[in-house]
């Protein structure tokens, strides 16, 4: 994993990190990003995995979770995304 870089935005924690796996793909990304946006006690966190198919080719997701503060804050990652 890079390092996190964390922002602050109109008074909301920013934080966001990308990830290569070096390998297919690795389920439990979604729970890491969770598991980030509690540890760092941020509002919005966005994780960048990179993974590779069975054809060697490589393939990005991106995974964002924010806090009910964030939510409340109408921070919508759906429309983001």
């Amino acid at each position: 994993m890079n390092d996190i870089r964390l922002a602050e935005h109109e008074g909301l924690h920013l934080g966001w990190t990308t990830l290569d796996t070096g390998r297919g793909f690795v389920t439990g990304m979604a729970s890491v990003a969770e598991e980030l946006l509690q540890l760092l006690d941020i509002d919005v966190v966005l994780l960048g995995v990179l993974h590779t198919n069975a054809k060697a080719q490589p393939f990005f997701s991106l995974i964002g979770r924010c806090s009910a503060r964030a939510e409340g804050r109408a921070v919508d990652l759906h429309a983001i995304l």
